[in-house]
């Protein structure tokens, strides 16, 4: 059968149909080859409808493949993409996307172009274009290359901007850093950054001595132009301390003026502001040679720094106490002697109200222990010296000695003066605390008592000969092994070892150690206590040692026993151990005659309780103790009087009567008991006789 030719309105009806589907591409077609016939004005509208509905439809799928192409960083296909899409698109979004991958294809491009320009020596284009491809993401320390490329090209500030932005490790790097802040005049920047460079480089060595010359020549200049006082003394102290700062000896010295006048400087600026911190740390360290003026500064400057933080109270009382008791500085306070007395009492008093406002806390704690120490000290000290202008110096507290390097020279003085001090304790302690070892004394008196071991011991060994440090290292030894003893700590002994010399030197310290001992009651204390006086007892025996061992032991011995650890039997063997030390410790006779009772009794009653009479009766006979033959014949009582109350027979009971009788006469044929069974014996004999 022929097939029917389509019509145009056939032609319409599939157009129609495939324009309400949605598919523009094909409908547009078939409205095209309707139109071509029919002309008509509708159908030429829905032609341009599918037109652009098609083209929509286009850039959509184009839109799709430009960003899977920029997911995988092919960027000239995405750029195609949207560049195809926006034929079809009228969206604003895809003309900046456009713009976008374009710059962004042109900083990927920018890395190969800084290679190549860098290796043909154009330096600030490379750069530059290193920066640029820095900020497309490139991978590689980009801004760093920015940088050197920056210095070979002489663009120093740029460089300088680059690289304070970026850690540097490598001394190349650092290096060229350094010369760019030369460049620009950043003299001490430059120092410091060299200063990381570890090389041995004779020529790079040079370089920093030259750099340093350049520095203390720019001091000057900022100087006489009024700089800031602050900066210049800090790279004035920064060159003096360095191992080669380049400079001749009149360079030094005259730096050396520039940086005491700066300082001085910087005080008077700083106290104005009351920046008390900050004059602190100028005037660190502190000179050994103190003139009197800068004691009174030193002293000022760390009242204020400790009025508002008490953790300076202990650097503030060496400098407060030393300027009080100075002689130079004394003479401000008054013409004559009672002035000048009453003026240091109430300057130690306002030092005094000080800490005690801060006694609440730990910092305030220590500090009064330590101005008590340091108060007593530079008052002998002062005494000491007397009044020849030669030794006036020498009136310092122990801490401001150790600071200012005068503890030789105080100790000199004390030895030269032993005769003052009223007795060895007195003359061994205040050279003590003068000594190397004087801060372990102060931390012992502040139950530091680790912290104290731990200096004592890193001391170097050459300067442990000296009596001083000899009787300071005992008495730390000595303090701790108490403590020790107190926080029931068995390593009390490995410290113990130098107390009996410590005694011998300082009996007062035994009489100390006994007093304690005797006062304690726990009997694991006791134990600690017990040891250590028997080591005292067998290398400096003393009666009073003695007596006191064979107390402790005792005492120990009863705790025991009174907890039930210790029997009477070894109660009894500590007990007569205890009094062959001591024969007068009634205590001991006390303790040893109770457990004797005790044992007798026990001993009697396990006689009577297997029937072995004449035993107990022996016990009774040979015992030295009264209760022991009370007990007794309590037995035999009761023994006579249950027989009375028994079914035995006449017979029996006289038997065992008779028994009884004949081992209670042998102790006291003249006790009662004794006599009431003799009676009953004779009546029972009489009524046999008739």
């Amino acid at each position: 059968m022929k097939k029917r030719k389509k019509t145009v309105e056939d032609v319409l009806a599939r157009a129609e149909k495939l324009f309400q589907r949605g598919t523009f591409p094909l409908a547009k077609k078939e409205f095209e080859k309707a139109q071509k016939k029919l002309k008509r004005e509708d159908i030429a509208d829905k032609i341009e409808i599918c037109r652009r509905e098609a083209g929509r439809l286009k850039a959509k799928e184009l839109i799709k493949q430009a960003r899977k192409a920029e997911k995988r960083s092919d960027l000239n296909k995405a750029l195609s993409c949207f560049e195809q899409a926006v034929l079809n698109s009228d969206e604003e979004w895809i003309i900046k996307k456009i713009g976008q991958l374009k710059v962004q294809l042109g900083n990927r491009n920018a890395l190969f172009a800084a290679r190549e320009a860098e290796a043909a020596a154009n330096y600030e284009k490379a750069a530059a274009l290193y920066a640029r491809a820095d900020q497309a993401g490139e991978t590689g320390n980009l801004l760093l290359k920015k940088a050197k490329c920056l210095v070979r090209a002489e663009k120093y500030t740029e460089a300088v901007t680059t690289y304070k932005v970026l850690s540097l490790a490598d001394s190349g790097d650092r290096y060229d850093y350094g010369l760019a802040l030369a460049k620009t005049g950043h003299i001490r920047a430059c120092l410091d950054v060299w200063d990381g460079i570890d090389t041995a480089d004779v020529m790079f060595a040079e370089q920093i001595r030259t750099v340093r010359r350049c520095l203390a020549a720019d001091l000057y200049d900022r100087f006489e132009k009024k700089g800031n006082p602050v900066v210049i003394y800090h790279d004035a102290h920064y060159l003096l301390n360095s191992a080669d700062p380049g400079l001749n000896e009149n360079q030094i010295r005259l730096l050396k003026d520039l940086l005491e006048y700066c300082k001085y400087e910087c005080i008077n600026e700083l106290w104005e502001t009351e920046s008390f911190d900050k004059i602190a740390d100028l005037l660190e360290p502190a000179p050994t040679n103190m003139m009197p003026h800068l004691l009174t500064l030193y002293a000022k400057i760390w009242f204020n720094l400790a009025t508002n933080d008490g953790k300076h109270l202990n650097t503030l009382i060496p400098f407060w106490l030393t300027a009080v008791y100075s002689r130079q500085i004394a003479t401000k306070f008054g013409i004559d002697t009672a002035t000048r007395e009453k003026v240091r009492e109430k300057l130690l008093e306002v030092l005094e109200n000080l800490i005690k406002k801060q006694s609440d806390n730990e910092n305030g704690q220590q500090a009064l222990i330590y101005l008590k120490i340091e108060n007593k000290l530079i008052r002998e000290l002062s005494h000491l010296a007397d009044e020849r202008k030669d030794r006036t110096h020498l009136v310092c507290t122990p801490l401001y000695a150790l600071r200012s390097g005068q503890s030789d020279d105080i100790i000199d003085l004390i030895r030269e003066k032993r005769a003052f001090f009223m007795d060895t304790r007195q003359y061994l302690e205040t050279g003590a605390y003068y000594s190397a070892a004087g801060p372990c004394l102060y931390l012992i008196k502040s139950h530091e008592y680790e912290k104290a071991i731990d200096i004592l011991e890193a001391l170097p060994p050459e300067i442990r000969s000296d009596e001083f440090f000899d009787y300071a290292a005992k008495l730390v030894y000595f303090e701790f092994s108490m403590d020790c003893i107190v926080n029931d700590e068995s390593r009390f002994m490995r410290y113990f070892k130098t107390v009996p010399a410590l005694f011998e030197m300082v009996p007062a310290y035994e009489e100390q150690f006994i007093a304690k001992a005797i006062a304690v009651e726990d009997w694991s204390t006791l134990k600690a206590y017990e040891e250590a006086l028997f080591y005292i007892h067998k290398h400096r025996p003393s009666k009073a040692i003695r007596k006191t061992l064979s107390l402790v032991m005792t005492q120990r011995a009863m705790a025991l026993y009174n907890e039930g650890q210790l029997g009477r039997k070894a109660m009894q063997a500590l007990t007569n151990k205890a009094l062959q030390l001591y024969p007068e410790n009634e205590m001991a006779r006390g303790a040893l005659k109770s457990t004797m009772i005790y044992l007798e009794t026990q001993e009697m009653d396990q006689a009577f309780r297997r029937h072995k009479l004449s035993k107990a009766g022996r016990i009774a006979r040979q015992t030295e103790f009264p209760e022991v033959q009370d007990q007794y014949f309590d037995y035999v009582e009761s023994i006579f009087e249950d027989l009375q109350k028994t079914d035995f027979s006449q017979d029996e009971k006289l038997l065992i009567l008779n028994e009884v009788y004949a081992s209670a006469k042998t102790v006291d044929w003249k006790h009662p008991v004794v006599g009431k069974m003799r009676m009953l014996l004779d009546l029972d004999s009489e009524r046999k006789y008739e």
